[in-house]
């Protein structure tokens, strides 16, 4: 007989259930001990059991709760997908905003530039890890503008509409992503803020704001990133 070990969490990257196993005739406390200094905090959900085989077909074969679990080979794969996981991206928030608010492209660069700068105003943090850009006309996300730029001028409507399994509980993909996410809820909360602030201006509203004289913005040069340093310097020129 062969006893299992397996670590199980759900990832909205890859929009499915993903987890690492082990197996051997016995499970020493070594293991154990690997696990846990490795994992931390991010082991996910621990799952232990018994069959005739050390192949993961057997695991399945005995409850077909595994059956859809996404498997890595290596222990340090399966924390790294758990990392990432906690990581917020541009486009994240991008789909969040348009979930709220359909939006032109030209309106959505500028309110996630104003969430960055907030979240980073009110917590030093940086929110996601994409470059934001000085352009013509304001702070661009070159990575969010790409991903919408078929739109046009015209309003995107966000139809991400996929769900994922927490447990037991099946979320909407994006709520799970926050939920997810570290400092998700304080992100959530900080997002809500700036789009009752910015939310109901218009696009040529917010690219007005942020070509004050004096904003972090009119500090860079053309198509160079807009560094934290000078958002946390010159954003409160752009607050009402």
């Amino acid at each position: 007989m062969f006893q299992h070990i397996i670590l199980i969490t759900s990832s909205y990257i890859l929009g499915k259930r993903v987890g690492w196993h082990y197996s051997s005739e016995i499970i020493g406390t070594d293991v154990m001990k690997e696990i846990q200094e490795k994992a931390k905090d991010s082991i996910g959900a621990l799952h232990q059991l018994t069959t005739n085989s050390s192949e993961w077909t057997s695991v399945i074969e005995k409850d077909s709760f595994f059956e859809d679990v996404f498997i890595y080979e290596e222990l340090e794969e399966y924390l790294k997908a758990i990392e990432d996981s906690k990581k917020i991206s541009a486009i994240d928030i991008a789909k969040f905003l348009l979930s709220v608010i359909p939006m032109s492209n030209l309106k959505l660069q500028k309110l996630i530039y104003l969430v960055y700068a907030d979240y980073l105003s009110e917590t030093g943090k940086s929110l996601f890890d994409e470059k934001i850009l000085a352009y013509r006309y304001g702070p661009v996300v070159k990575e969010v503008y790409d991903a919408y730029k078929g739109h046009g001028r015209e309003d995107i409507l966000e139809d991400d509409i996929q769900d994922i399994e927490f447990g037991a509980i099946t979320y909407p993909m994006l709520i799970a992503r926050f939920m997810q996410a570290k400092n998700g809820s304080l992100i959530v909360e900080s997002m809500k803020r700036t789009i009752k602030t910015f939310g109901d201006k218009s696009a040529s509203k917010l690219v007005d704001l942020t070509h004050k004289d004096g904003t972090p913005w009119s500090h860079t040069k053309q198509s160079l990133e807009i560094s934290d340093d000078l958002i946390l310097k010159y954003h409160y020129v752009e607050l009402p």
